[in-house]
This record gives structure tokens, sequence and C-alpha cells, in this order.
């Protein structure tokens, strides 16, 4: 018995290094697939079809994440006789197949959630906090961490001046990251958004670099397309886990921020597709002059990364279980960086509220059907017109939660022309909300414009969408996001259910106030109370 390997092919093709596999997977009788610098002879003695399959299938799921393009490399310039290449085939097909099947049985999903100090609810419906799920994503690295972060301000100090015990939990965050990168020597890789918009945004992603910890590089959108932001918010470790979500790697999304994500634990197939979307944005850094319309993805600089396609996507999703449930999950990101087969999150979100039947609630931070960030500014109606055709032709049950942030004019006007519909079909309604965050301490009082809802979620009866995009334009053309959708169609759908009561959980809290009420008391009375958001650009 010897360790299952693949050896060398010709220059054009090298799989990994033997080095790569030590300890990946158990010991196996070798099974002669590949051969050396040379092509195989029709003579040559190959494997059945079903040995080369289970071959593969232990390849795929136990070895590197650039398998399935190693594979595919030497299937395409193979020189073989047309049966071994259909064999071939065949057999990675049903590699996949196992590794999709392989996934369903250990891949497990949490909802996880940040509450702002102070806010308390009347509801035991509490997940685990966003604070946890980052410290066990990071003690369980072993070999890699990848992050995409839109800002790095973990520690107070670049904020405040001084350290407080509000910003503890972002220390302990950056205290992890530092020895995950110093002493316990972990790959740490980092794509942060550039510039940074306020004072400290990229403060810890530096002082990271610079003590030796992580590798970073940032990504400035606007060479590119003259607007956007890298936004996205996910980290993925060691190709197995991933926390992806509304949170920054901010101390204020920890404790003064309404966030929402879903942690992710032994799911390969969907850690791996994660880290594909982290490689486009990691190679793109990296290229100053690089046109997004080169679909090809070909780098060349020594540390970039490898891209494959996904078979991920709203045809074919992967399924995996929520409480014992099958739920169907794909990643979605925005078209310009998007490989072949992803699905773009704006065509996810308007397909859930095409096909939603009953009800669609929406927690998100801003809702503006305009691209705001890109002069001249344009009327954007994508969401809105497919939440009115919904209320009027599907005669579902509209709930939205929003904060009155930005653009405060704009938000509340468009949010009362949607308001507006209601009654407009007899079965169909519309109401919308605003959530506001007080501030309640001196301390709160101070970082006020920072305590605030910061969701960006939809349910509805047999959907959910995740996601790190705020519902304008630019968040779905000229900026960076991503979104996890799952759908759940049989009789018992726990992953929707538990969305929902979080949204209703929201929806009657005393924080949440009808956008009428919130009109009337905050813009036209011009009253100064907790109740009213301090607008911030």
């Amino acid at each position: 018995l010897h360790t299952l390997r693949p050896m060398e092919t010709d220059s054009t093709c090298r799989l990994p290094p033997s080095s790569a596999w030590a300890g990946r997977i158990p010991a196996l009788p070798v099974i002669r697939i590949f051969q050396k610098k040379s092509s195989v002879s029709s003579s040559s003695t190959f494997c059945s079809a079903s040995t080369i399959a289970l071959a593969l299938c232990l390849a795929v799921f136990f070895a590197d994440p650039g398998w399935n393009v190693y594979i595919s490399l030497f299937v395409n310039k193979s020189r073989k006789s047309n049966e071994t290449l259909d064999a071939l085939r065949s057999s990675e097909t049903s590699a996949r197949k196992f590794y999709r099947e392989a996934c369903k049985i250990t891949c497990s999903i949490e909802i996880v959630e940040s509450i702002p100090d102070n806010l308390t609810f009347d509801s035991a419906i509490l997940p685990k906090s966003t604070f946890a799920a980052w410290n066990m994503l990071l003690a369980l690295a072993e070999n890699e961490i990848n992050i995409a972060a839109y800002k790095t301000s973990l520690r107070g100090k670049h904020i405040l001046n001084k350290p407080d015990l509000s910003t503890e939990m972002g220390e302990k965050i950056f205290d992890q990251l530092l020895k995950a990168g110093t002493k316990r020597h972990i790959r740490v890789r980092m794509v942060e958004n550039y510039p940074p918009k306020d004072r400290g945004d990229n403060a810890d992603g530096s002082s990271l670099a610079s003590k030796g910890a992580l590798h970073r590089r940032p990504l400035h959108l606007k060479k590119y397309y003259g607007s956007g932001t890298m936004h996205s918010k996910f980290f993925v470790v060691d190709d197995r886990h991933f926390y992806l979500g509304s949170a920054n790697l901010d101390w204020r999304s920890l404790n003064q921020k309404m966030e929402l994500g879903v942690l992710v634990l032994n799911c390969p197939c969907l850690a791996k597709d994660l880290k594909h979307i982290f490689a486009s944005y990691w190679n793109l850094a990296s290229q100053p002059y690089l046109s997004l319309n080169n679909k090809s993805m070909c780098f060349s600089k020594k540390d970039d990364m490898l891209i494959s396609k996904t078979d991920i996507n709203h045809k074919t999703p992967l399924t995996i279980q929520y409480k014992g449930v099958d739920t169907d999950d794909f990643q979605a990101s925005p078209t310009s960086l998007n490989t072949v087969g992803r699905t773009w999150d704006l065509e996810a979100i308007v397909s859930a509220i095409s096909s939603a039947k009953r009800f669609i609630y929406i927690h998100v931070m801003d809702f503006i059907p305009m691209v705001l960030y890109k002069k001249p500014r344009n009327y954007w109606p994508v969401i809105d017109t497919a939440l009115r055709k919904a209320v009027i032709e599907s005669g579902v049950e509209l709930k939205i939660l929003v904060a009155a942030l930005h653009f405060v004019k704009e938000n509340l006007a468009f949010l009362k022309s949607l308001q507006a519909i209601n009654g407009c079909s007899t079965k169909g309604s519309v109401e919308i909300k605003i959530f506001n965050v007080p501030a309640i301490t001196a301390f709160q009082r101070q970082i006020a414009r920072d305590r605030r809802t910061h969701n960006k979620f939809m349910v509805t009866e047999n959907t959910v969408i995740i996601g790190t995009s705020n519902w304008s334009g630019d968040y779905f053309t000229t900026t960076t996001g991503l979104a996890l959708v799952s759908h759940q169609n049989g009789l018992n759908r726990p992953f929707v259910d538990s969305i929902r009561e979080i949204f209703l959980r929201d929806w009657k809290c005393p924080y949440a106030h009808a956008l009428s009420t919130y009109i009337q008391h905050c813009l036209e009375n011009n009253n100064n109370s907790i109740m009213c958001e301090n607008s911030k650009t």
C-alpha cells in the first residue's frame, strides 16, 4: 500500500506535488492514472472507469482546492484515445457528484448575529454572536485564512484615540489574527478596499501587514469604474470553513451595529467556491491596468491564485442540510468579476421576489432605487419595480426594515412612494418601518452615527438571501459584494423559519418605527429625539 498521488504530466499541466498530499488522505493502492512526460499508448493498462472515479472522488474531496481545475486540464490536454478520455470525463462527473453528496453530509450552517449594546428584545431568538463565530473560525485555522474586508478597524484607538471597554472584542480578533500569522505560522491573506472612506478604516490591515502577520492587497475599484468599492465581507479558513455576512472587520460591527451572517463549517465545496471569489479580488488587486472585460482571468504574478469556473449556481445549487432538512445553496456576486457559471446576486434577488407567493420580508440598511455614488446620479428601479409587481400581481405581504441614515431625503421619498401602493391590490400589502439603534450612554452618543442597523437580508416563504450589499444601484453594478442564497421547498423549512423569526423579532421591537411616524416626528417636526437617525453621507 502506498499513498495515492498523481505523477507529473508534461510541463503544460502540473499536478500538485506529493508534499501537498502528505497526511491528507488514507493509504490506498496505487492507481496508475497519470503517466510522466509521455502519451500513453493504446496498449497501456488503465483502471476501470469506476476505479478511476473512486480515485478522483477521494482526490477531489481531500486534496487542494485547485484539484477540479487540474483534472479538467489533464482531461483537455491529454492525448489519449477517445475511449479513455470518455472514461476520464465520466469519472470527473462522478467525482463531482460524490463531492456534492459528501458535502451534504459534512456541511453545517449556523446563523450568526451582532446585537448592539443596550438593545434588548422580548424574544428568545438570539443566535450565536458574530464575535463568537469569528473566534471559532480563527481558532480552527491550521494552514490558511483568506479575508475580504471593506474596512479593518478592529481597535478603537483609531477612532477614539484611546482604548475603551467597548472595543475589547475587536481587540481580541486583532490579537487572534496577529497570533495566527506570526506565532501559529498560518498563511493569512487579505484583500481590502482602497482608498479608505473614513479615518482608521484600513489602519489594522496595514498594522497587521507591517508586523508580518498577513499578506495584504488593496483593491482600488475606482481605477476601473470611476466609482465603486470592495464591499465584500467574508473569511475562508483552510478551504473548509467560512463566515459570510454584513459585518465589517470593525469593532463596531461586533457590538454597536445590527449585523447578520452565516457560519459554515466542514463544507469544502462551498468554501472552495468562495475562495475562488476571493482569488478574483486578490488577482485583480495586483494588476493595475487589467481590463475587467478579460473573462479569462489569466494572471502572471507569482503569488496569484488559481480561479476556475463554478457549477454552484441557481441552476445547479448545492444541497446541504440545516437541522436535518435539505437546503439548496449557492453563492452569487456582481457580474464584473464573475467567472463562468456564477449567478449574479441581483438576478438571485429579483428571482426570489418574482417567485414569492405569500410574503417578502427585507431588512437592509439602505433601500434607494438610484445609482448614488457616481455622477450623474441615475434612476435604478430594478428591485423597486420587482417589489411593486409582486405586491400588485402576486398579492404578497411586503415588509421592509431600513435605516434612515444615508441620503435621507431621497431614501424616505422613495420608501413613501413604495408604501403608497398599499391597498392597490386586494391581497397584497406594503408596510415599511425605520429601524433606529438609540444612543443611550455618553459613549454611545459619541459614536451615535455608527450605531445602526447594518443588516442585508431577505426572506420569502421558500428563500433566504444573506448578503453583503446595500440595496442601491451602485452595489450591484460597480461594487463587489456577494450573497448566500438558500432555498427550502419542503413542508419543514427550518432555515427559512429561523430568518423569518429574526425579522419579525426586529419588526415588533420598540426600535422599529412606522415610516409615517418617523417622517412626521424626525423630518417634518425636526425632532432631535433618540428615535431619529443622525444622517451620514
